[in-house]
């Protein structure tokens, strides 16, 4: 038996809570990466930075070079933890909210105007005089680029 690739249309609605996942699982790893960068001490964070070597402490190291390593070390992680924290909260947590209202929309929208979204969205003429057999192979063709075109993007995540 041959197998055949079978187009599957997905709805939007499927679309939409996959999208909200993604950026729920998103946002979720950033906000883990943000817990575990500050509990991560300054000698685990500073053999993060060399490479994993070990330190060697040379005679010519004094006390205050090795106070100044320290205090940019702490500047350093207080300084990541702070700008992923940002990261969350405004860029993910927005888009999100977006994505759940968008999603809400979709499930309330007509099918036909979702099919004139489509249409729009892929500058499709909007005419009453298209021929019916080629409203539905336009129809069908037109669902399977938005879906493909969206699914692009959502490889961006």
């Amino acid at each position: 038996m041959e197998n055949k690739l079978v187009d599957e249309v997905i709805s939007d609605e499927e679309i939409s809570n996959y999208k909200i996942r993604l950026k729920i699982r998103k946002t979720m790893k950033l906000y883990w990466d943000s817990l575990d960068l500050a509990y991560t001490t300054e000698e685990e964070l500073a053999n993060k930075m060399i490479g994993n070597k070990s330190i060697r402490n040379t005679p010519g190291t004094n006390y205050n070079s090795k106070q100044l390593e320290e205090e940019t070390i702490k500047h350093l992680t207080a300084k990541n933890i702070v700008s992923t924290i940002d990261d969350i909260i405004e860029n993910q947590l927005k888009g999100l909210n977006q994505l759940i209202i968008d999603s809400v929309y979709i499930q309330e929208e007509p099918k036909d105007d979702t099919m004139d979204r489509i249409k729009n969205y892929l500058r499709m003429p909007k005419n009453k005089e298209y021929p019916k057999s080629t409203y539905y192979r336009h129809r069908r063709k037109a669902e399977r680029i938005f879906y493909l075109k969206i699914i692009k993007k959502l490889n961006f995540f």
